[in-house]
C-alpha cells in the first residue's frame, strides 16, 4: 500500500513507529479540529503533501534527513509557489473525494501561473455541473488553440456524457486518448461511450485496455464490473 509505505518513510526520518506518528498527528488534529471526522482521509492526505513538498524540494529526497530539523515555513513556501505540488495535492485529494479542497489547490496554481491549463479544465468542468453551456464554450475555447489537451478533451467528454451526448463524448474521449493513451479512466470512459451507442465489439476493446491500464496506475472505476460487463457483451 502506497499510504502505508509513505508514512513508513515519514516516521522513520523522524526515529518513530508508525503508530506513534499517527498518535501525533491524531493529537494535533484534535488540539487545531477539537474533533475528528475521517482520521483516514486525513493521513492520506498527509501522504500525498509530503510527496508533493518533495517533488517542490521543500522536503529533501534524503530519508536520513530528519522532517523535524526543517523549517517549516521554507518548506510550505515551496508548495505555495510549485505548480507540481499543487496539482499533487489536488490530485491526492480527488482521489479521496474532498472536491472542495481540491479546488482551492487549484485556484493557487492559477495564482501561480494563469495560464495553468490543467488547473483551467478542472475548475471549468467543476463549473459544468452548474452552467453546462459556459463550461462547453470554455473548453472549447482552450481547444482551439491547443485541441491535443488531454485533459481538455476529457473534460469535454464528461460534460457530453453527463447530457448523455454519447457520439460527442466519444469523439472527445478518443482526442483524450490518443494524447494520453494510457489513462486507465479515460480508456473506460471511451468503452461507456461506445457501449451506449450500442458498439459492444469496440467497447469491449476499451475496456480490455481500460483494465490493462489500471494495473499500473490508479483508476476510479471498478474493475470486477468492468470484467462482469466484458463477459456480458
Amino acid at each position: 500500500n502506497l499510504f502505508w509505505r509513505v508514512l513508513e518513510e515519514i516516521a522513520q526520518r523522524d526515529g518513530m513507529s508508525v503508530p506513534a506518528l499517527c498518535t501525533k498527528l491524531y493529537d494535533e488534529l484534535v488540539q487545531e479540529r477539537a474533533e475528528v471526522e475521517n482520521f483516514a482521509s486525513f493521513l492520506r492526505v498527509c501522504c500525498g503533501r509530503y510527496l508533493a513538498l518533495q517533488l517542490s524540494g521543500g522536503i529533501p529526497q534524503d530519508a536520513s534527513i530528519p522532517i523535524g530539523s526543517l523549517n517549516a515555513q521554507q518548506v510550505l513556501a515551496t508548495e505555495a509557489e510549485n505548480i507540481d505540488a499543487l496539482h499533487g495535492i489536488a490530485a491526492v485529494l480527488l482521489r479521496d473525494g474532498q472536491e472542495a479542497g481540491a479546488a482551492e489547490y487549484y485556484r493557487r496554481a492559477l495564482d501561480v501561473d494563469p495560464a495553468d491549463t490543467l488547473a483551467q479544465v478542472w475548475l471549468i468542468g467543476q463549473q459544468g455541473v452548474f452552467d453546462p453551456v459556459r463550461a462547453e464554450s470554455r473548453l472549447k475555447i482552450l481547444l482551439a488553440a491547443q485541441p491535443d489537451i488531454y485533459s481538455a478533451n476529457a473534460a469535454l467528454g464528461n460534460l457530453y456524457a453527463a447530457q448523455s451526448r454519447w457520439r460527442e463524448a466519444q469523439a472527445a474521449y478518443l482526442r483524450a486518448c490518443s494524447a494520453a493513451p494510457e489513462e486507465a479512466d479515460v480508456l473506460f470512459n471511451l468503452a461507456v461511450s461506445l457501449d451506449q451507442l450500442h458498439e459492444s465489439e469496440s467497447a469491449g476493446h476499451y475496456y480490455r485496455r481500460a483494465l490493462q491500464a489500471a494495473v499500473n496506475r490508479p483508476a476510479g472505476f471498478d474493475k470486477d464490473r468492468v470484467a462482469a460487463r466484458l463477459h456480458e457483451i
